[in-house]
Protein backbone atom coordinates (compact mmCIF):
# COMPACT_ATOMS: atom_id res chain seq x y z
CA UNK A 1 0.00 0.00 0.00
CA UNK A 2 2.27 2.44 -1.32
CA UNK A 3 1.65 5.63 -2.95
CA UNK A 4 4.34 6.80 -6.30
CA UNK A 5 7.22 8.75 -4.82
CA UNK A 6 6.92 12.36 -6.40
CA UNK A 7 11.02 12.88 -6.55
CA UNK A 8 10.43 16.52 -7.12
CA UNK A 9 9.29 16.75 -3.37
CA UNK A 10 10.74 13.54 -1.99
CA UNK A 11 8.04 12.62 0.67
CA UNK A 12 4.61 13.80 -0.15
CA UNK A 13 2.82 11.09 1.08
CA UNK A 14 2.24 9.15 4.39
CA UNK A 15 0.63 5.70 4.30
CA UNK A 16 0.30 2.89 6.72
CA UNK A 17 2.12 -0.18 5.95
CA UNK A 18 0.89 -4.00 6.02
CA UNK A 19 3.11 -4.35 9.67
CA UNK A 20 1.43 -1.59 10.90
CA UNK A 21 4.69 0.65 10.66
CA UNK A 22 4.18 4.27 8.85
CA UNK A 23 5.77 5.86 5.88
CA UNK A 24 7.15 9.13 6.28
CA UNK A 25 8.18 11.08 9.34
CA UNK A 26 9.13 9.14 12.46
CA UNK A 27 5.94 8.29 13.94
CA UNK A 28 5.81 4.42 14.31
CA UNK A 29 2.61 2.22 15.27
CA UNK A 30 3.67 -0.52 17.73
CA UNK A 31 1.43 -2.69 18.96
CA UNK A 32 -2.20 -1.25 18.06
CA UNK A 33 -5.43 -2.85 18.69
CA UNK A 34 -6.63 -5.44 16.64
CA UNK A 35 -9.88 -2.85 16.09
CA UNK A 36 -7.75 -0.28 15.66
CA UNK A 37 -5.37 -2.15 13.20
CA UNK A 38 -8.56 -3.19 11.01
CA UNK A 39 -9.57 0.85 11.26
CA UNK A 40 -6.46 2.35 9.87
CA UNK A 41 -5.93 -0.74 7.20
CA UNK A 42 -9.77 0.17 6.15
CA UNK A 43 -8.67 3.62 5.79
CA UNK A 44 -5.37 3.28 3.86
CA UNK A 45 -7.33 0.80 1.46
CA UNK A 46 -9.70 3.47 0.88
CA UNK A 47 -6.84 5.77 0.24
CA UNK A 48 -5.04 3.58 -2.21
CA UNK A 49 -8.20 3.05 -4.15
CA UNK A 50 -8.94 6.75 -4.34
CA UNK A 51 -5.27 7.72 -4.97
CA UNK A 52 -5.38 7.97 -8.75
CA UNK A 53 -7.42 11.10 -8.09
CA UNK A 54 -5.14 12.63 -5.65
CA UNK A 55 -2.22 14.24 -5.01
CA UNK A 56 -0.86 12.49 -2.20
CA UNK A 57 -2.41 11.45 1.31
CA UNK A 58 -1.27 12.56 4.68
CA UNK A 59 -1.46 11.24 8.51
CA UNK A 60 -0.34 13.88 11.01
CA UNK A 61 -0.83 13.57 14.94
CA UNK A 62 -3.74 16.65 15.73
CA UNK A 63 -1.79 19.34 18.14
CA UNK A 64 -4.68 21.06 19.65
CA UNK A 65 -8.31 20.54 20.61
CA UNK A 66 -9.23 23.36 17.88
CA UNK A 67 -7.05 22.88 15.02
CA UNK A 68 -4.47 20.66 13.85
CA UNK A 69 -2.45 21.04 10.24
CA UNK A 70 -1.69 18.99 7.74
CA UNK A 71 1.12 19.13 5.00
CA UNK A 72 -0.16 20.02 1.45
CA UNK A 73 2.46 20.48 -1.18
CA UNK A 74 4.82 23.38 -0.35
CA UNK A 75 2.52 24.59 2.15
CA UNK A 76 0.50 24.02 5.27
CA UNK A 77 -3.40 24.01 5.56
CA UNK A 78 -5.36 24.77 8.42
CA UNK A 79 -8.76 22.62 9.59
CA UNK A 80 -10.57 22.92 12.90
CA UNK A 81 -12.29 20.11 15.03
CA UNK A 82 -9.70 17.52 15.71
CA UNK A 83 -9.05 15.85 19.27
CA UNK A 84 -5.89 16.24 20.67
CA UNK A 85 -5.29 12.13 21.19
CA UNK A 86 -6.67 11.31 18.41
CA UNK A 87 -4.62 10.92 14.84
CA UNK A 88 -6.40 12.49 11.85
CA UNK A 89 -5.78 10.76 9.02
CA UNK A 90 -6.74 12.65 5.53
CA UNK A 91 -5.71 13.31 1.91
CA UNK A 92 -5.52 16.17 -0.41
CA UNK A 93 -6.75 17.00 -3.85
CA UNK A 94 -5.90 19.47 -5.97
CA UNK A 95 -8.35 21.51 -7.85
CA UNK A 96 -8.87 24.41 -9.79
CA UNK A 97 -7.58 28.14 -7.87
CA UNK A 98 -11.69 28.71 -7.50
CA UNK A 99 -12.06 25.51 -5.32
CA UNK A 100 -9.93 26.82 -2.73
CA UNK A 101 -11.26 26.51 0.48
CA UNK A 102 -8.58 27.23 2.96
CA UNK A 103 -6.39 29.68 3.59
CA UNK A 104 -2.63 29.37 2.98
CA UNK A 105 -0.45 29.61 5.92
CA UNK A 106 2.73 31.32 5.06
CA UNK A 107 5.98 29.53 6.29
CA UNK A 108 9.38 31.22 6.00
CA UNK A 109 11.80 28.84 6.67
CA UNK A 110 10.06 26.52 4.01
CA UNK A 111 9.66 26.91 0.38
CA UNK A 112 6.32 28.15 -0.41
CA UNK A 113 4.03 29.14 -3.52
CA UNK A 114 2.31 26.10 -4.23
CA UNK A 115 0.28 27.02 -6.94
CA UNK A 116 -2.83 24.32 -6.26
CA UNK A 117 -5.76 24.23 -3.78
CA UNK A 118 -6.91 21.96 -1.64
CA UNK A 119 -9.54 20.59 0.73
CA UNK A 120 -9.79 17.70 2.74
CA UNK A 121 -10.95 14.11 1.99
CA UNK A 122 -13.97 13.67 3.73
CA UNK A 123 -12.58 10.83 5.86
CA UNK A 124 -10.89 11.33 9.19
CA UNK A 125 -10.47 8.56 11.48
CA UNK A 126 -10.51 8.97 15.19
CA UNK A 127 -7.92 6.66 15.86
CA UNK A 128 -6.59 6.87 19.43
CA UNK A 129 -2.86 7.73 18.77
CA UNK A 130 -2.31 6.29 22.64
CA UNK A 131 -3.33 3.05 21.55
CA UNK A 132 -1.35 2.65 18.42
CA UNK A 133 1.71 2.89 20.48
CA UNK A 134 2.67 6.25 18.42
CA UNK A 135 5.97 7.44 19.43
CA UNK A 136 7.11 10.81 19.99
CA UNK A 137 3.68 12.15 20.32
CA UNK A 138 3.79 16.10 21.21
CA UNK A 139 0.24 17.32 21.38
CA UNK A 140 1.30 20.58 22.14
CA UNK A 141 3.44 21.37 19.28
CA UNK A 142 2.52 21.37 15.85
CA UNK A 143 4.76 19.25 13.97
CA UNK A 144 7.70 20.77 12.85
CA UNK A 145 6.63 21.02 8.45
CA UNK A 146 9.79 19.81 7.28
CA UNK A 147 9.86 16.70 9.15
CA UNK A 148 8.64 14.76 6.70
CA UNK A 149 10.32 16.78 3.28
CA UNK A 150 14.00 15.18 4.30
CA UNK A 151 15.36 11.68 4.89
CA UNK A 152 15.26 10.24 8.52
CA UNK A 153 19.15 9.84 9.48
CA UNK A 154 21.21 7.40 11.75
CA UNK A 155 24.06 5.91 13.08
CA UNK A 156 25.46 4.81 9.42
CA UNK A 157 24.46 7.60 7.42
CA UNK A 158 27.65 9.00 6.08
CA UNK A 159 28.75 12.83 5.52
CA UNK A 160 28.02 12.17 1.47
CA UNK A 161 24.67 11.13 2.11
CA UNK A 162 23.62 14.36 4.09
CA UNK A 163 25.12 16.74 2.04
CA UNK A 164 23.37 15.06 -1.30
CA UNK A 165 20.60 15.64 0.94
CA UNK A 166 21.33 19.21 1.50
CA UNK A 167 23.10 20.48 -1.28
CA UNK A 168 19.98 23.11 -2.25
CA UNK A 169 20.78 24.44 1.09
CA UNK A 170 24.76 24.41 0.81
CA UNK A 171 24.88 25.80 -2.28
CA UNK A 172 25.91 29.61 -2.51
CA UNK A 173 27.15 29.37 1.19
CA UNK A 174 30.31 30.08 2.16
CA UNK A 175 31.24 27.46 5.11
CA UNK A 176 34.81 27.68 7.29
CA UNK A 177 35.93 24.77 8.73
CA UNK A 178 38.78 24.44 11.47
CA UNK A 179 40.80 21.53 11.64
CA UNK A 180 40.89 19.93 8.28
CA UNK A 181 43.87 17.66 8.50
CA UNK A 182 43.61 14.59 5.88
CA UNK A 183 41.48 11.26 7.35
CA UNK A 184 40.17 13.37 9.79
CA UNK A 185 35.98 14.36 10.22
CA UNK A 186 36.91 18.31 9.54
CA UNK A 187 38.47 17.27 6.35
CA UNK A 188 35.80 14.70 5.20
CA UNK A 189 32.83 17.28 5.98
CA UNK A 190 35.13 19.71 3.81
CA UNK A 191 34.99 17.02 1.13
CA UNK A 192 31.49 16.89 0.62
CA UNK A 193 30.10 20.27 1.32
CA UNK A 194 32.98 21.67 -1.59
CA UNK A 195 30.85 20.12 -3.88
CA UNK A 196 28.12 21.98 -3.69
CA UNK A 197 28.81 25.35 -1.66
CA UNK A 198 30.36 28.44 -2.92
CA UNK A 199 33.43 28.96 -0.79
CA UNK A 200 34.73 26.81 1.81
CA UNK A 201 37.91 28.03 3.79
CA UNK A 202 39.73 25.10 5.70
CA UNK A 203 42.01 25.88 8.85
CA UNK A 204 45.23 24.06 10.18
CA UNK A 205 48.30 25.17 12.45
CA UNK A 206 50.87 23.46 9.59
CA UNK A 207 51.19 25.14 6.59
CA UNK A 208 52.18 22.10 4.67
CA UNK A 209 49.63 19.58 6.00
CA UNK A 210 47.38 22.25 5.07
CA UNK A 211 48.44 22.07 1.52
CA UNK A 212 47.97 18.34 1.24
CA UNK A 213 44.51 19.27 2.06
CA UNK A 214 43.68 21.60 -0.39
CA UNK A 215 45.17 19.67 -3.15
CA UNK A 216 43.21 16.67 -2.02
CA UNK A 217 40.01 18.80 -1.92
CA UNK A 218 40.58 20.69 -5.47
CA UNK A 219 41.71 17.06 -6.96
CA UNK A 220 38.10 16.14 -6.26
CA UNK A 221 36.13 19.11 -6.95
CA UNK A 222 38.21 20.69 -9.56
CA UNK A 223 34.79 23.45 -9.93
CA UNK A 224 35.33 24.20 -5.98
CA UNK A 225 36.90 27.50 -4.12
CA UNK A 226 39.00 25.86 -1.63
CA UNK A 227 40.23 28.64 0.37
CA UNK A 228 43.58 28.18 2.99
CA UNK A 229 43.69 29.60 6.26
CA UNK A 230 46.89 29.21 8.72
CA UNK A 231 45.40 29.07 12.12
CA UNK A 232 46.48 27.94 15.29
CA UNK A 233 44.01 27.73 17.95
CA UNK A 234 46.29 27.21 20.71
CA UNK A 235 47.95 30.65 20.52
CA UNK A 236 45.76 33.82 21.26
CA UNK A 237 47.91 36.19 18.52
CA UNK A 238 47.74 33.54 15.97
CA UNK A 239 43.57 33.46 16.78
CA UNK A 240 43.74 37.67 16.55
CA UNK A 241 45.75 37.27 13.40
CA UNK A 242 44.04 34.58 11.31
CA UNK A 243 40.29 36.24 12.55
CA UNK A 244 41.41 39.75 10.97
CA UNK A 245 42.21 37.47 8.38
CA UNK A 246 38.85 36.54 7.56
CA UNK A 247 37.09 39.87 8.36
CA UNK A 248 38.66 41.03 5.40
CA UNK A 249 37.09 39.07 3.49
CA UNK A 250 34.67 40.33 1.11
CA UNK A 251 32.43 37.61 1.43
CA UNK A 252 29.94 36.72 4.89
CA UNK A 253 30.47 33.63 6.87
CA UNK A 254 27.08 31.27 6.00
CA UNK A 255 28.36 28.62 8.72
CA UNK A 256 31.44 28.34 10.75
CA UNK A 257 32.13 24.72 12.03
CA UNK A 258 34.68 24.58 15.24
CA UNK A 259 35.81 21.22 14.86
CA UNK A 260 39.67 21.23 15.61
CA UNK A 261 40.89 19.88 18.95
CA UNK A 262 44.16 19.22 20.53
CA UNK A 263 46.02 15.98 20.52
CA UNK A 264 44.73 14.21 23.75
CA UNK A 265 47.62 13.43 25.93
CA UNK A 266 49.88 14.36 29.22
CA UNK A 267 49.44 17.79 30.90
CA UNK A 268 50.47 20.53 28.48
CA UNK A 269 50.37 24.42 28.55
CA UNK A 270 49.71 26.55 25.36
CA UNK A 271 52.00 29.54 24.62
CA UNK A 272 49.27 31.50 26.74
CA UNK A 273 49.85 29.73 29.50
CA UNK A 274 46.32 27.82 29.62
CA UNK A 275 45.98 23.69 29.85
CA UNK A 276 46.32 22.84 26.25
CA UNK A 277 42.92 20.69 25.85
CA UNK A 278 40.85 23.92 27.13
CA UNK A 279 43.10 26.39 25.72
CA UNK A 280 42.83 24.63 22.28
CA UNK A 281 39.26 23.18 22.48
CA UNK A 282 38.06 26.00 24.24
CA UNK A 283 39.49 29.37 24.62
CA UNK A 284 41.03 29.58 21.07
CA UNK A 285 37.63 28.73 19.36
CA UNK A 286 35.79 30.92 21.63
CA UNK A 287 37.94 33.99 20.46
CA UNK A 288 37.86 32.98 16.90
CA UNK A 289 33.76 33.16 16.96
CA UNK A 290 33.54 36.45 19.01
CA UNK A 291 36.22 37.70 16.47
CA UNK A 292 34.90 36.93 13.41
CA UNK A 293 30.89 37.22 14.47
CA UNK A 294 30.99 40.68 12.33
CA UNK A 295 31.07 38.36 9.50
CA UNK A 296 28.99 35.93 10.15
CA UNK A 297 26.01 38.21 11.25
CA UNK A 298 26.71 39.96 7.48
CA UNK A 299 25.27 36.19 6.56
CA UNK A 300 22.16 36.74 8.23
CA UNK A 301 18.83 37.62 5.66
CA UNK A 302 14.95 37.34 6.37
CA UNK A 303 15.21 33.77 5.44
CA UNK A 304 18.73 32.33 6.52
CA UNK A 305 19.88 32.45 10.00
CA UNK A 306 24.29 31.87 10.57
CA UNK A 307 25.20 29.04 12.51
CA UNK A 308 27.86 27.84 14.30
CA UNK A 309 28.47 24.02 15.26
CA UNK A 310 31.09 23.08 17.60
CA UNK A 311 32.35 19.20 17.72
CA UNK A 312 32.51 17.74 21.30
CA UNK A 313 31.75 14.64 22.32
CA UNK A 314 29.90 11.81 24.32
CA UNK A 315 32.98 12.18 26.80
CA UNK A 316 31.83 15.33 28.04
CA UNK A 317 29.08 13.54 30.56
CA UNK A 318 32.24 12.01 32.32
CA UNK A 319 32.87 14.80 34.37
CA UNK A 320 31.36 18.58 35.35
CA UNK A 321 33.32 21.60 34.13
CA UNK A 322 35.57 23.12 37.64
CA UNK A 323 35.04 26.52 36.73
CA UNK A 324 37.50 27.79 39.59
CA UNK A 325 40.28 26.16 37.49
CA UNK A 326 39.39 26.45 34.06
CA UNK A 327 41.86 26.30 32.14
CA UNK A 328 44.57 26.16 35.08
CA UNK A 329 44.25 22.79 36.28
CA UNK A 330 46.82 21.43 38.53
CA UNK A 331 49.51 18.83 36.95
CA UNK A 332 49.06 17.05 40.22
CA UNK A 333 45.79 15.51 39.56
CA UNK A 334 45.54 16.28 35.70
CA UNK A 335 44.47 13.52 33.62
CA UNK A 336 43.57 13.09 30.09
CA UNK A 337 40.58 12.53 30.26
CA UNK A 338 39.27 14.84 32.65
CA UNK A 339 40.56 17.86 30.54
CA UNK A 340 39.23 16.36 27.31
CA UNK A 341 36.06 16.31 28.76
CA UNK A 342 35.83 19.55 30.52
CA UNK A 343 36.92 20.62 27.33
CA UNK A 344 33.85 19.07 25.81
CA UNK A 345 31.70 20.37 28.54
CA UNK A 346 32.38 24.09 27.57
CA UNK A 347 31.42 23.28 23.76
CA UNK A 348 27.73 21.74 24.79
CA UNK A 349 27.52 24.71 27.02
CA UNK A 350 28.71 27.64 24.73
CA UNK A 351 26.80 26.67 21.72
CA UNK A 352 23.57 26.88 23.89
CA UNK A 353 24.76 29.72 25.28
CA UNK A 354 25.33 31.23 21.59
CA UNK A 355 21.94 30.70 20.67
CA UNK A 356 20.60 32.25 23.71
CA UNK A 357 22.36 35.58 23.57
CA UNK A 358 22.06 35.78 19.82
CA UNK A 359 17.98 35.93 20.18
CA UNK A 360 17.71 34.55 16.78
CA UNK A 361 20.64 35.88 15.00
CA UNK A 362 22.64 32.82 15.10
CA UNK A 363 22.00 29.42 15.37
CA UNK A 364 24.53 27.32 17.52
CA UNK A 365 24.64 23.77 17.78
CA UNK A 366 27.26 21.08 19.54
CA UNK A 367 27.44 17.31 18.66
CA UNK A 368 29.22 14.15 19.47
CA UNK A 369 30.49 12.75 15.95
CA UNK A 370 30.32 9.21 17.02
CA UNK A 371 33.86 7.43 17.83
CA UNK A 372 36.12 7.75 15.09
CA UNK A 373 39.47 5.49 14.47
CA UNK A 374 40.73 9.48 12.90
CA UNK A 375 44.29 10.25 12.66
CA UNK A 376 44.15 12.39 16.18
CA UNK A 377 43.55 9.25 18.60
CA UNK A 378 46.26 6.81 17.21
CA UNK A 379 48.68 9.02 18.60
CA UNK A 380 50.36 6.77 21.74
CA UNK A 381 48.72 9.06 24.59
CA UNK A 382 45.32 9.21 22.81
CA UNK A 383 45.62 5.61 22.64
CA UNK A 384 46.13 5.24 26.39
CA UNK A 385 43.25 7.18 27.54
CA UNK A 386 41.51 5.09 25.02
CA UNK A 387 42.24 1.81 26.74
CA UNK A 388 41.77 3.63 29.92
CA UNK A 389 38.05 4.48 28.67
CA UNK A 390 37.84 1.01 27.00
CA UNK A 391 36.71 1.58 23.29
CA UNK A 392 39.97 0.59 22.55
CA UNK A 393 41.40 -3.31 22.95
CA UNK A 394 45.00 -3.94 24.97
CA UNK A 395 46.54 -3.65 21.42
CA UNK A 396 45.21 -0.30 20.66
CA UNK A 397 42.69 -1.84 17.46
CA UNK A 398 38.88 -0.89 18.11
CA UNK A 399 36.96 -2.61 20.93
CA UNK A 400 33.50 -2.77 19.07
CA UNK A 401 31.82 -4.18 21.84
CA UNK A 402 32.31 -1.36 24.14
CA UNK A 403 31.49 1.31 21.77
CA UNK A 404 30.06 1.22 17.97
CA UNK A 405 32.90 2.54 16.46
CA UNK A 406 32.01 4.03 12.77
CA UNK A 407 34.12 5.30 9.75
CA UNK A 408 35.20 8.82 8.94
CA UNK A 409 32.62 9.37 6.34
CA UNK A 410 30.09 8.34 9.00
CA UNK A 411 31.53 10.32 11.62
CA UNK A 412 31.52 13.37 9.88
CA UNK A 413 27.55 13.13 9.00
CA UNK A 414 26.67 14.92 12.04
CA UNK A 415 28.74 17.98 11.35
CA UNK A 416 27.07 18.22 8.28
CA UNK A 417 23.61 17.69 9.50
CA UNK A 418 24.46 20.47 12.04
CA UNK A 419 25.74 22.92 9.22
CA UNK A 420 22.64 22.75 6.93
CA UNK A 421 19.79 20.29 8.06
CA UNK A 422 16.94 23.33 7.94
CA UNK A 423 14.98 21.28 10.30
CA UNK A 424 17.42 22.45 13.12
CA UNK A 425 16.15 25.95 12.80
CA UNK A 426 13.28 25.39 15.60
CA UNK A 427 15.98 24.05 17.66
CA UNK A 428 19.13 26.15 18.34
CA UNK A 429 21.29 25.26 20.83
CA UNK A 430 20.41 21.54 20.53
CA UNK A 431 23.13 18.95 20.75
CA UNK A 432 23.39 16.20 17.87
CA UNK A 433 24.37 12.56 17.93
CA UNK A 434 23.99 10.21 14.77
CA UNK A 435 22.37 13.05 12.64
CA UNK A 436 19.92 13.30 15.49
CA UNK A 437 18.66 15.93 17.87
CA UNK A 438 19.71 14.35 21.07
CA UNK A 439 19.38 16.72 23.86
CA UNK A 440 18.35 13.63 26.38
CA UNK A 441 21.79 12.74 26.09
CA UNK A 442 23.62 15.97 27.16
CA UNK A 443 24.77 15.84 30.57
CA UNK A 444 22.90 17.83 33.58
CA UNK A 445 26.49 19.51 34.51
CA UNK A 446 26.56 20.64 30.71
CA UNK A 447 23.05 21.93 30.71
CA UNK A 448 23.23 24.29 33.27
CA UNK A 449 21.89 28.10 31.75
CA UNK A 450 23.88 29.32 35.36
CA UNK A 451 26.99 27.38 34.58
CA UNK A 452 26.28 28.65 30.58
CA UNK A 453 26.52 31.67 31.51
CA UNK A 454 29.49 31.92 34.36
CA UNK A 455 31.44 30.15 31.63
CA UNK A 456 30.91 32.87 28.82
CA UNK A 457 31.97 35.61 31.51
CA UNK A 458 35.42 33.81 32.57
CA UNK A 459 35.97 32.91 28.99
CA UNK A 460 35.60 36.60 27.85
CA UNK A 461 38.04 37.52 30.91
CA UNK A 462 41.05 34.97 30.05
CA UNK A 463 40.55 35.57 25.87
CA UNK A 464 40.03 39.69 26.66
CA UNK A 465 37.12 39.95 24.81
CA UNK A 466 33.36 40.76 24.90
CA UNK A 467 31.30 38.73 22.90
CA UNK A 468 28.84 40.67 21.65
CA UNK A 469 25.77 40.12 19.02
Amino acid sequence: MRAAEDPSSVIRYCFFQEGGGLEGGRMIISGPSYTDLLLVRLAAYILTFTFIHMERASIRLTPSKSAFRTQTGNSWLESAGSSPTNLALVTHISRSRSEKRYEHLSQPAYRSGYAASHYHWPLEYGINARSLGIQSYQPNKLPNPLEMSYPVFNAQTTAEEVATAFADQIKGKNVLITGTSLNGIGFEAARVIAKYAHLVIITGYNKERLELSRAALEKESPKAEIRPLVLDLASLEDVRRAAAEVNAYTEPIHVLVNNAAAAIGSYKLTVDGFESQMGTDHLGPFLFTALIAPKILGARTATFTPRVVFVSSTVHTYFPLDLETLAKLDPKSYTAVNAYAQAKVANVLTAAEISRRSKGQINAYSLHPGVVFTNINQRKEATEMGKEVGILLPDGTPNHEAAPWKSIPAGAATTVTAAFDPRLESVPGAYLDDCVVANEKIAPHAADPDVAAKLWEITEELVGVKFNF
